[in-house]
């Protein structure tokens, strides 16, 4: 079980939302790409600052800091002291602290990221609402397996040339994902801020690489870690959690 790895990108799934418009412009769920009319995919992973707000809010406009709602929602951050023997600093700084507000959020459960998705859910329709906004019925929620892979294998089309030419000329095969490409003691293990490397056709960073992926199916992760050596990033392969 890779406990720090789990992590979850969101897809974003609603009816008829392309063909609607605002202004002259197509409407896009922000911080989306379109994969298919009407479905969308988030471009990121989701970062410690996304999952910051949704605690402020809770605190502010939910429950309250000391309700079950607020400590329910909280990473598990002893994560790191399972990966790494020194890790402690990340348990105390890696979630808070401002340096690592791009990076992907960790530490957490399938239930805190359904919930997440719900909130999310929630939220952006009260935008719609209070800017005046016409808006079809809409739900975030995590990618199946079969969605989550035919992103990440039909996105790739234009991306292996992307790759090729940067490998080429650069010699970097670690440009491609933030994967173990060094399987030595010394190799530098650590996630990467969500907008890394390059991205796939679909222009989705880190499908494959940097955190795993939470898809619909319970227990299943995907697309490998940045503790996975390279050849772990096989689009097919299911990753199993339990925390």
């Amino acid at each position: 079980m890779k406990n720090i790895a789990i992590i979850f990108s969101i897809a974003f799934f609603c009816f008829g939302f392309t063909s609607w418009q605002h202004e002259g412009k197509n409407f896009r769920p922000p911080g989306t790409v379109e994969i298919v009319e009407g479905f969308f995919f988030d471009d990121i992973e989701r970062t410690n600052l996304d999952w910051r707000e949704y605690l402020t809010w809770i605190v502010e406009k939910g429950d309250g800091k000391d309700s079950e709602t607020y400590k329910n929602a909280l990473p598990d951050t002893t994560v790191w002291m399972s990966e790494f023997n020194d890790g402690e600093p990340f348990k105390q700084t890696y979630f808070r602290h401002s340096s690592y507000n791009d990076y992907p959020v960790v530490g957490i459960s399938y239930e805190q990221a359904v919930a997440y998705c719900n909130w999310r859910t929630d939220r952006v329709k009260e935008m719609c609402q209070a800017n005046g906004i016409d808006f079809p019925n809409f739900k975030y929620r995590l990618p199946t397996n079969l969605e989550w892979e035919l992103i990440a294998t039909t996105g790739r089309n234009n991306h292996e040339k992307k790759v090729k030419k940067v490998v080429k000329k650069y010699g970097y095969d670690y440009l491609i994902h933030n994967l173990v490409y060094n399987p030595s003691e010394t190799a530098v293990k650590m996630t990467a801020p969500a907008r890394s490397y390059l991205p796939n056709g679909y222009e989705i960073y880190n499908i494959i690489g940097n955190v795993s992926e939470m898809v619909a199916e319970k227990g299943v992760a995907k697309g490998g870690s940045f503790l996975d050596p390279f050849e772990e990033g096989i689009v097919s392969k299911k990753y199993k959690y339990d925390a």
